[in-house]
């Protein structure tokens, strides 16, 4: 519906907005019937904090997109996020479930805007381990001596440093000076 806004065709966004009104209650109520159906008909307890998770936060994003409706920057990002929770579902069967609750973490937060953050928190490790990290070092240098450019070669850095750290929330290890090979391995 950004579209509408952009094109200054805001009298088709409100009818599709005042649709919303009676759309996003039936949505609620159909997160509600399955938590039902799967407590009663297959005794899958883990339905009702997903339901509950997905529920709220379609809810909630969405009040807030109607409490914000004058500034559309806000608007237009908590009606994104109301699909984030719609999402769960087919993440879910496409990928593993941990995965997709992880993913809608990070879309929420990427909407939200808390990316550009930590993406310069991440830039500045990725700096420091660049240049004191032997092992990210001969990572950076190996890729500069290939002909990739400086930038590119320090976004890999940070990459690879993304790749250990998870790795090492993972396999519960903690950071050494010099990574243990089975860290790297898996990097």
């Amino acid at each position: 519906m950004q579209w509408l806004g952009r094109a200054s065709r805001y009298a088709a966004h409100r009818r599709i907005g005042r649709l919303t009104y009676l759309l996003v209650p039936l949505v609620i109520l159909n997160f509600v019937l399955v938590t039902d159906c799967g407590q009663r008909c297959q005794k899958q307890p883990h339905l009702v904090g997903a339901a509950f998770f997905d529920g709220s936060l379609l809810l909630a994003c969405y009040l807030l997109a109607m409490i914000s409706r004058r500034n559309r920057s806000y608007h237009s990002r908590y009606m994104m996020l109301t699909a984030v929770a719609l999402m769960n579902a087919p993440l879910g069967r496409a990928v593993s479930p941990q995965f997709s609750v992880t993913l809608q973490v990070v879309l929420i937060l990427g909407l939200l805007g808390a990316a550009p953050r930590e993406r310069a928190m991440l830039y500045m490790g990725a700096l420091v381990a660049s240049r004191r990290n032997p092992i990210i070092r001969t990572f950076q240098l190996r890729l500069v001596a290939a002909g990739k450019p400086k930038k590119l070669a320090l976004v890999a850095c940070m990459r690879k440093l993304l790749t250990v750290l998870n790795v090492m929330v993972r396999t519960a290890q903690s950071w050494a000076p010099t990574a243990p090979s089975n860290v790297l391995e898996h990097a």
